[in-house]
């Protein structure tokens, strides 16, 4: 098997999106526009939850500050997500809520690629056995995709500080 640092991964993660939500926005029919959606939310069901697995464990030994900023933006990007899920609105407001959220994906990536995952670079951690297992995870749950929709939208619906072990007041403990 090829060793693949989590970065490296993520990072691939990071421009695969940002092309579909280029694709989105550009896209002229509602067909196209539903078919991207439904890629966006898939792809954004198993990123989050693959690095609030696997990556931020980590970040959080690192920084907890920094870690916690980043799940809280993941939390803004599951609540967008969530409401694209359930969204009977026109292509307009369809189109306006993707772009936000590519907005808000755009910041992210940038905080993540540029603060840290050099500090995950310049740890001790070892990012090509974490890869491993990070990629093992994510092509499981691309593969039985509805268990990282599921949990997005449970997580959103119990609330900001749900009483659970992945919880944001959990993480913040």
């Amino acid at each position: 098997m090829v060793k693949v640092s989590l970065v490296n991964i993520l990072i691939a993660d990071h421009r695969r999106l940002e092309g579909m939500f280029e694709r989105c926005l550009d896209s002229h029919t509602r067909r196209d526009q539903e078919e991207l959606v439904d890629k966006i939310i898939k792809t954004l069901a198993v990123h989050t939850m693959i690095e609030e697995e696997h990556v931020f464990p980590l970040l959080k030994e690192l920084n907890k500050d920094d870690a916690l900023e980043a799940y809280e933006e993941h939390h803004a990007i599951k609540v967008l997500v969530d409401e694209l899920m359930n969204c009977k609105c026109d292509h307009d407001t369809v189109r306006a809520k993707v772009k936000v959220l590519g907005e808000i994906m755009e910041h992210h990536h940038e905080e993540e690629e540029k603060k840290l995952f050099p500090m995950l670079i310049e740890s001790d951690f070892d990012l090509f056995d974490v890869g491993r297992e990070m990629l093992e995870h994510k092509n499981d749950l691309e593969r039985h995709v509805h268990i990282a929709i599921s949990a997005l939208h449970e997580e959103i619906a119990a609330g900001p500080c749900a009483a659970s072990s992945k919880s944001k007041c959990a993480f913040a403990a």
